[in-house]
């Protein structure tokens, strides 16, 4: 909690700080994350290719 509690609060609205709690609180640790999923959909999105030569080892 201390990533959210930070200096920002101050600046934060109730709202703004309610939703980066619920995320800290829910979301898997960074250790265990694979983002190989993440990054195909965002190679594959938007109008063109962003890394057109990327191959998957």
């Amino acid at each position: 909690m201390k990533l959210v509690k930070n200096d920002w609060r101050s600046c934060l609205g109730e709202s703004s700080l309610s939703d980066l709690m619920l995320i800290y609180s829910e979301s898997e640790s960074v250790g265990k994350y694979d983002p190989t999923d993440a990054v195909n959909w965002w190679n594959s999105s938007g109008k063109r290719s962003q890394r057109p030569f990327y191959n998957d080892p």
